[in-house]
């Protein structure tokens, strides 16, 4: 499966991961094959406990792109987009 990393917390070397279809995956730091942090798309094998309640964790967790260099490739559109609004705004707002 994949998803992103929604929070980790490397001082109890624990996380959160969304998958797609919005389940959330808990995962423990001896489950990451690499350095996870925050915002990025991981794979992950599934797993289900049922004691009580289904939980769902995930196991073997990899990371296969950063946020950082995620937000690098769309940083540039993600201005661009931003400037355009903002003159666009700015010449109907002078001409009333």
């Amino acid at each position: 499966m994949q998803g992103y990393v929604l929070a980790f917390r490397p001082g109890l070397r624990q996380g959160t991961i969304v998958a797609e279809g919005g389940r959330s995956f808990n995962f423990v730091g001896n489950s990451l094959e690499s350095d996870v942090d925050g915002g990025d798309i991981v794979t992950f094998k599934p797993r289900v406990t049922r004691a009580g309640q289904p939980r769902y964790q995930a196991i073997h967790v990899r990371v296969v792109e950063k946020w950082s260099e995620r937000l690098k490739s769309c940083q540039g559109n993600l201005l661009g987009e931003l400037h355009m609004t903002i003159q666009s705004e700015g010449a109907l707002s002078r001409s009333h």
